[in-house]
């Protein structure tokens, strides 16, 4: 059975005479006849003694007080300890309807909890009546706050954006009315910020993004860019690798000078350095290049990029390529003629291939191998050819 928690319950039952498949008509009853215990507690005699209802019938009714409906689970035994007019019996009551019952959300007040959470607004209501009267401040501390929350979740690179929300929140404290209660508010505001802020980055960080574009803002995807903190380049700092945007991911850096190069296939870049003392996003600038026009109709350009595991370019690197077929042209000997190119700064290398042939290259450092058949074209991009095996 099923019961409200902390609510009179009651119920009827019939007790089987003893011996017998019949209800005992107009059973006897005694206190010592009915124990109640409560989620497992010590069996207790009733508050009340069950009745026999209607008087004279078979029907007995049990009635639970408040107090024995107080908890998840409440159990009833019945004995006639006198004569054993009628046999024994025992019922279970889980209760409903409160969050100590056995099912707390079944047989809801819905009136009741209506009426508190109205409780509860009212008094929310009650503790705005101190704010400034000012929309303009009032908003401000809203929409602080939804700033912060947004703007962390969202991307830490906007921490400037926190930074003038705080400083902005702040100003407008000094102006208060000399209510402590209206100070006192936007003061926590201003303080939650610093100490969002305070987690974020480290003190006295900045907060840094690396953006790779040509010198007329077209965007380089996916260059790879290391920092040094010293002009030698010995101490690495980092190394990130910019996104479709051209932006890398924002990361702390201390106030002070850096050193950085980039690389990417078909691009050649600088090396640069900047100066932290805010946060900023700090453009590095590459070249795009294309290839020679091959020095005969017959030969075809093949170029291409190495880059190391990190993203940085292999620099000085032979790329030998052998020619596998045809054994000869023109009638001139073909077979096992090698010719080789080197990689230079960016990683970039050039040879100059017979058309149609079919080639045997490797690189001795990177440890790269395969076949490749030269297409009949004045050049080919060999980095993101995906034929090679």
């Amino acid at each position: 059975m099923e019961g409200k928690y902390a609510t009179e319950f009651k119920f009827y039952v019939p007790f089987t005479a003893a011996g017998s498949q019949d209800y005992q008509s107009n059973p006897t009853l005694a206190a010592a006849d009915f124990r109640v215990s409560i989620d497992g507690g010590a069996y207790n005699e009733l508050d009340a003694l069950p009745t026999v209802s209607p008087a004279g019938d078979i029907q007995v009714e049990i009635v639970l007080s408040i107090a024995e409906m107080t908890g998840e689970v409440t159990t009833v035994k019945a004995k006639d300890a006198a004569d054993d007019e009628w046999e024994s019996d025992f019922w279970e009551i889980r209760t409903t309807g409160h969050a100590n019952a056995f099912y707390p959300y079944r047989d809801i007040d819905l009136a009741t909890l209506i009426a508190t959470l109205q409780s509860t607004a009212n008094d929310i209501d009650g503790k705005t009546t101190n704010l400034p009267t000012d929309p303009a401040d009032q908003s401000l501390i809203i929409a602080g706050q939804v700033a912060i929350v947004s703007e962390i979740d969202e991307n830490e690179a906007k921490i400037d954006l926190l930074q003038l929300d705080s400083t902005v929140i702040k100003a407008k404290t000094d102006g208060l009315p000399t209510d402590p209660a209206d100070q006192s508010l936007l003061a926590v505001e201003h303080a939650t910020t610093q100490a969002l802020l305070a987690a974020i980055l480290p003190a006295g960080s900045r907060s840094i993004v690396l953006h790779t574009q040509e010198a007329d803002t077209t965007i380089i995807q996916q260059a790879a860019v290391s920092i040094w903190s010293d002009s030698g380049r010995t101490s690495l700092v980092g190394r990130l690798l910019t996104d479709v945007a051209g932006d890398s991911e924002s990361f702390g850096l201390d106030d002070g000078t850096y050193y950085g190069s980039a690389a990417k296939g078909l691009y050649t870049f600088t090396n640069f350095s900047f100066v932290v003392s805010a946060n900023a996003t700090v453009n590095v600038i590459g070249v795009s290049v294309a290839p020679a026009s091959p020095s005969a109709p017959d030969l075809c350009v093949v170029y291409g990029t190495l880059l190391d595991g990190s993203g940085d370019p292999i620099v000085g690197e032979y790329v030998y390529s052998e020619v596998i077929t045809p054994a000869t042209s023109s009638g001139n000997q073909l077979g096992h003629t090698q010719v080789s190119g080197i990689t230079n700064a960016s990683g970039y290398f050039e040879i100059e291939l017979i058309r149609e042939s079919t080639q045997a290259i490797s690189t001795p450092i990177a440890r790269l191998s395969g076949t490749y058949l030269v297409p009949d074209a004045a050049s080919q991009d060999i980095t993101t050819w995906s034929a090679i095996s």
